[in-house]
């Protein structure tokens, strides 16, 4: 198995929004759809053309996002902010992104979107005399790390400032699950996946984590390309809780539950409840060409 069809295998199943590599089959498209803290969800797809050249198209719940990208050593590549539905030129280079739910610039023509409270879900005007406001954070890899593990996550993070919501987001996202969390902060997605290989270092498949915080899951279904694959009652799941409030779901997806032909298209579902939300969560990742 080449380079690029085990790139996609992580993209599809755990922590990528978008396409590794552009293989010599031609163009890609990769989608998400990203549930976000109180209600809603946005999804992310990127286009990928022939000579590598990215474009990000937002859509899902009407809101306005500033979306950040970094280079592979960690240098800041510029923002953007977009209203959903709307569309970005990825900058070249870019590995990892971020997006932070913002205020719709005044009379914007793209989606008419508006920052929503992830705890209560007013709009973010009526929250400006509070001392501390939720902010909205999501992101993950543009390129997923076929040797380590890939995080997608989207965060309701209270603060004083933004600056203080991003490091929060960042304490967490370095310390991994188990982290203690502290106060004010939901976890609306936490999907990890590493790549396991044989000794001969091909790929054998993608070992995932559904996580969850201060919370369990109630129920957990994962469907790879429109066949249930492993839920909570009939197995080939394993449930289990770590330090800090943590819950976790684990899967092992083989490659054989892949379309890993020439020409592929790959979807993964991820549907759960918790004890602690009446909400139906859901999460999707499609790669194909």
């Amino acid at each position: 198995m080449n380079q690029t069809r085990a790139l996609s295998l992580v993209a599809v199943l755990a922590t990528s929004l978008f396409l590794a590599a552009c293989g010599a089959t031609g163009s890609v498209d990769a989608k998400a759809d990203i549930p976000l803290p109180g209600g809603g969800s946005v999804g992310v797809g990127v286009r990928v053309s022939n000579d590598g050249d990215k474009v990000a198209d937002l859509s899902g719940t009407p809101v306005c996002v500033k979306v950040c990208y970094r280079g592979a050593d960690g240098r800041d590549l510029g923002c953007s902010t977009i209203e959903v539905p709307g569309s970005d030129q990825v900058p070249a280079g870019a590995v990892s992104w971020s997006a932070t739910l913002v205020d719709c610039p005044t009379g914007g023509s793209g989606g008419g979107g508006r920052m929503l409270d992830p705890f209560t879900q007013a709009p973010q005007q009526q929250l400006t005399a509070l001392p501390k406001r939720p902010f909205v954070m999501f992101g993950g890899n543009l390129v997923p790390d076929i040797q380590g593990e890939n995080v997608i996550y989207s965060f309701g993070i209270v603060a004083l400032d933004l600056q203080a919501a991003q490091a929060r987001r960042d304490y967490v996202l370095a310390g991994g699950i188990g982290t203690d969390v502290g106060q004010g902060f939901e976890l609306a997605m936490w999907s990890e996946s590493k790549t396991e290989f044989d000794l001969l270092g091909v790929p054998t498949g993608v070992r995932t984590l559904q996580a969850v915080v201060d919370d369990d899951f109630a129920t957990y279904e994962l469907t790879i390309n429109d066949t249930l694959f492993a839920d909570l009652n009939t197995g080939n799941a394993l449930h289990y809780g770590m330090g800090n409030g943590w819950n976790v779901v684990e899967t092992f997806v083989p490659v054989s539950a892949f379309d890993t032909g020439a020409i592929y298209d790959n979807k993964a579902e991820s549907t759960w409840t918790t004890w602690g939300s009446p909400r139906i969560w859901y999460a999707m990742q499609n790669v194909w060409n």
